[in-house]
């Protein structure tokens, strides 16, 4: 693989040298930016594909397009897509959520979080995918949004980027095909390597599952719990609602207004079994937080947050290090009758699961309320027999933990390498062609 012969300057720092048959033309030059939009006057009963800001990540579609029609469409579902146009998201751009849509399905609408790019005749459509997710135009992007936590920018300020690209379109094509082999190739290794990661976590909840339900002590006699899927359970242990061991505690059902600095507020979104991420969630004020944590509703040390909704049934421990308060849609459970990683992994496991799924068999709208939390069965064995659980569940996590983190380091190393490849190729670094 050779690189370009001659290269030149453009005179802007953040692309650097190019090769010198190339040119530089604002975004808005090659493609038309949000060019269709669906009028508000449009019939109720016409069925769209909507595409959400959730359901994009860099490169891809996490789910298909959600068919609905547009009267029970949200208010941001306008942005007309067609066929080859690149999706970019124009809100929370740190989450980098641009994906090229070749799907040819009808009536494609995107949120009006996106900005819609369709390229001109004289531009390949992969080649301006390619571009628009190199890491210069993301990190451009991402310099030229405004706020904090929800940071933006606005379309013109996109359309005014300045891009590079060598004019002719079979030059653009041969890199677009070059990027498509090469990423392909990687993102099947990081898939791979992701699946692993799947099994291993699979393993390792198969290993609290049957810690939580049946113990570890050898030999020890069992009866039937009376829980036709669960079948024996330790002799000692005790069944038990959930409200006889915990109090549950509801968030405050009104919405705050949101600030680009402040003290962050956990949201269904932001909740996964185990997990409490605090670093794209949302921020209030001092006074709002004081509003919103009254009551006993202050997310304390040994806690457990839970998720009513969305990411429902995810239950995951408060380590006190940060401040933080309830949203909608999540809840406390506090015990002193369990240690709390115990009872984060008792709710996570499938005796809880199990229970939440019968609750919501035939329900369109996946949620739960409070009255139904409190009526989970628990399984309850001694304090004793508790730590002595815990500590044979980390000694058996802790190994799943280190392995997955090292494949964890590998998917980086991948990732980071499939962008410097994008970076490398589309500011001609290489000569594909050759």
């Amino acid at each position: 693989m050779k690189k370009y012969p001659k290269m030149k300057s453009l005179g802007v720092d953040w692309i650097g040298d190019v090769p010198e048959h190339w040119a530089v033309k604002r975004l808005k030059y090659i493609a038309a930016i949000n060019k269709e939009a669906l009028p508000e006057t449009t019939d109720g009963d016409f069925e769209i594909q909507y595409i959400d800001i959730g359901n994009v990540t860099l490169g891809r579609l996490l789910e298909p397009p959600k068919p609905m029609l547009f009267k029970d469409a949200p208010s941001r579902a306008r942005r007309i897509v067609k066929q080859n146009d690149t999706i970019v998201s124009t809100v929370r751009t740190y989450l980098k959520a641009i994906a090229l849509i070749e799907d040819q399905s009808e009536n494609l609408i995107a949120s009006t979080g996106f900005a819609v790019v369709s390229p001109h005749n004289f531009l390949d459509h992969k080649f301006l995918f390619h571009l628009i997710s190199s890491p210069r135009i993301i990190d451009r992007i991402c310099a030229l949004s405004v706020g904090v936590s929800y940071p933006s920018i606005n379309s013109s300020d996109l359309a005014n980027i300045e891009v590079w690209l060598p004019m002719d379109k079979s030059e653009q094509t041969a890199i677009a095909h070059y990027l498509d082999r090469k990423t392909a190739q990687i993102d099947q290794a990081i898939s791979e390597k992701e699946r692993l990661i799947e099994l291993f976590r699979e393993e390792r909840q198969a290993i609290i599952n049957h810690a939580v339900t049946k113990g570890i002590r050898a030999g020890v006699k069992m009866k039937p719990s009376g829980v036709e899927w669960i079948g024996d359970v330790p002799e000692g242990w005790v069944i038990v609602a959930l409200k006889r061991r915990c109090s549950v505690i509801d968030c405050k059902h009104t919405t705050p207004i949101y600030s680009d600095e402040g003290i962050p507020i956990v949201s269904p979104g932001d909740l996964k079994p185990y997990t409490i991420s605090l670093n794209g969630s949302r921020k209030i004020t001092e006074e709002q937080f004081k509003d919103l944590t009254e009551g006993e509703r202050m997310p304390s040390l040994g806690d457990i947050i839970y998720s009513r909704n969305a990411s429902v049934g995810s239950a995951a421990f408060v380590d006190g290090k940060e401040a933080f308060c309830m949203g909608q849609d999540v809840c406390l459970i506090r015990s002193t009758h369990f240690e709390p990683v115990y009872l984060e992994a008792l709710l996570n496991s499938h005796f809880v699961v199990e229970q939440l799924q019968s609750i919501m068999v035939g329900s369109t709208f996946k949620r739960i309320n409070i009255s139904q939390i409190k009526e989970f069965k628990l399984l309850v064995p001694s304090p004793q027999e508790q730590s002595e659980i815990l500590v044979y569940m980390k000694s058996k996590t802790t190994q799943i933990d280190t392995a997955i983190s090292g494949i964890q380091q590998e998917i980086a190393l991948l990732q980071e390498y499939r962008q410097a490849l994008i970076f490398e190729a589309v500011t001609g670094k290489i000569d594909v062609q050759t």
